[in-house]
């Protein structure tokens, strides 16, 4: 319950205890105060802000005085360019105008859908409103589509033809829009365009075109195996993510994901997405699907497969939901006190079970090993299908392995959020920025060197063999760009996958100087990357951890950006 008592967001800085029986000027003298102390040490204090913006604000405000609530991207730029005096004509201002006035609240601007503006964010909310909406209020926005509302409750599909028929019931110009909202719902989540579709083509009026709404399902189905009829044989190990506290609507963002990697299975017509769980199809024969269900504080994941001749890539599947779980928990809603683990209960469990002596960690066991399982009250034979042989490697790590896999962790987990945080600062006006999984740090350093905002102090990109190579008095964020490439580099490359103690604190102590500069540059949301450092350094790592940063290290010397900085100094004219 403590972890739970903590403020997610940290917005609870300071309180004050006033009594609403006794007159406390001191008090609220305090408060003046705090807010006063709060305000002149903002970043946007005595920020000079260019006439001409204030100009195009006021020309906004007279649109919506006089009724309009959404304007087309080219009419806004048409009323920037006509401002007399003042006229804005450059788009990349303009951009820096409409980012500005969304991050404030004034009006509704996405860069990646940009071909509307909506004025007033109210009418964007009674849009969503019109889908999203009680029981109650659905019987007089529905009449007399109720019926097939009831069946999008059922089904948790949503036709185009019964959005067209709810949008056009209203009285706010929805229908003009209507592929605009549909577009701003789906950056949301609310509504979700499947695999299926986007394969064929986007948004459009076809008469059959549909949209997914998990978080609508009202029925649950906590037997999901016998409804597909799946034989013991054919299922995995169920591997569980193990929440201290999980959000109840982190399930449904975790669905839409899923929904737009891979197709909905079904079984006698009836698809296999209910309340808090789905079934995918992972092959195209459909002789292997994956099951996404929720319950208590567990995600469970557990794969069916009727051919086991063909291969699965259950690692694939496993890094896919780990890195969107990670995306929506540290990046999307940015839950500091959120935390999960793995583990794996046998595969015949009942996927409403949950009791903390029948979840196991991974790499304690080896395949094949009998281990008595409590919720069956009889022993089963483990099956390591979701990571292979790596439970067989080693029975221990040496300290040299313990190295190499604290510094690997280190550097994909805390230095590629560090170029990632830093691309998302420096990135230019409109450029779009992907989910943290998309870029590994050779691409992140590819989209820096491009930017070309923080040379090195040598004036050039690249080169160099190992971090040592930088000058300590070269302290530059450019500098630091280039050492993380480097010891990225130095991972990849050790074929032995060892770090010597000597070696080890070398680097240990590189990064932690770095860190401590960046924590300055970046004020990363949550945890300070120096404390980050700390908690990986205090972690007890198994065999499994070292086999994981084994292959994440290697896999990124797969990618076609591997070898980018140490040639582009070949390849280009500084």
């Amino acid at each position: 319950m403590d972890k739970l008592r903590k403020d997610p967001m940290q917005h609870l800085r300071q309180s004050y205890q006033v009594s609403n029986t006794k007159y406390g000027n001191g008090q609220f003298h305090d408060i003046r105060e705090y807010i006063f102390d709060l305000a002149i040490n903002s970043k946007n204090y005595e920020t000079q802000y260019p006439v001409k913006l204030i100009r195009l604000e006021r020309v906004l405000h007279d649109e919506y005085k006089s009724g309009r609530r959404i304007l087309s991207y080219s009419e806004v730029r048409d009323l920037a360019s006509k401002i007399s005096d003042f006229p804005i004509t450059d788009e990349e201002e303009l951009n820096l105008f409409l980012r500005y006035q969304h991050e404030i609240g004034y009006l509704v601007f996405f860069h990646d859908i940009p071909e509307y503006i909506i004025l007033d964010p109210q009418w964007l909310i009674d849009a969503f409103k019109c889908i999203v909406t009680v029981t109650k209020f659905q019987k007089k926005l529905l009449v007399p589509y109720f019926e097939m509302w009831q069946e999008v409750k059922k089904t948790g599909k949503i036709s185009y033809q019964l959005i067209k028929a709810i949008f056009c019931s209203q009285q706010n110009n929805f229908m003009d829009h209507q592929d605009h909202l549909l577009a701003v719902m789906e950056k949301f989540d609310i509504i979700i365009n499947p695999l299926v579709q986007t394969i064929k083509s986007h948004v459009n009026s076809n008469e059959e075109t549909y949209f997914y709404i998990p978080w609508m399902m009202k029925v649950k189905e906590t037997e999901v195996d016998k409804f597909f009829r799946v034989k013991n044989e054919f299922k995995s190990t169920c591997l569980c993510f193990n929440f201290n506290f999980l959000p109840p609507y982190l399930i449904s963002h975790l669905i839409v994901s899923c929904i737009r990697k891979y197709s909905v299975a079904s079984v006698h017509k009836q698809e296999g997405l209910f309340k808090d769980c789905c079934v995918f199809d992972i092959s195209d024969n459909g002789c292997t699907k994956l099951l996404l269900i929720k319950y208590d504080n567990l995600i469970q994941l557990q794969i069916w497969q009727w051919d086991k001749d063909q291969p699965c890539q259950y690692k694939e599947i496993f890094n896919f939901i780990k890195g969107e779980l990670k995306r929506i928990v540290d990046i999307r809603y940015r839950m500091t006190t959120v935390s999960f683990n793995e583990k794996w209960k046998c595969s015949l469990t009942s996927y409403s079970y949950n009791c903390e002596s029948s979840l196991n960690i991974f790499g304690e066991m080896r395949d094949g090993d009998n281990f008595y399982c409590g919720e069956h009250g009889e022993d089963h034979q483990y099956k390591d299908d979701w990571f292979g042989e790596t439970s067989k490697a080693t029975d221990t790590l040496n300290d040299q392995q313990h190295n190499f896999a604290r510094l690997s962790m280190v550097v994909l987990d805390i230095l590629g959020s560090v170029l990632y945080d830093r691309f998302d600062l420096d990135k230019n006006i409109g450029q779009i920025l992907h989910s943290r999984d998309q870029y590994d740090i050779s691409s992140l350093y590819q989209e820096h060197y491009k930017l070309r905002k923080h040379t090195p102090s040598k004036g050039r990109w690249g080169g160099g063999r190992i971090a040592d190579d930088v000058l300590p008095s070269h302290t530059c964020i450019g500098d630091d760009i280039e050492r993380i490439r480097l010891i990225r580099n130095e991972m990849q490359h050790s074929g032995k996958f060892a770090l010597d103690d000597a070696r080890y604190h070398i680097l240990i102590t590189i990064i932690q100087d770095m860190l401590n500069r960046f924590d300055h540059h970046n004020n990363p949301a949550g945890d300070s990357y120096v404390n980050r450092l700390k908690e990986i350094r205090k972690m007890e790592l198994t065999p499994k951890d070292f086999e994981d940063m084994k292959a994440q290290i290697q896999k990124e010397s797969s990618t076609p950006h591997q070898n980018f900085a140490d040639k582009i100094e070949y390849h280009y004219h500084f």
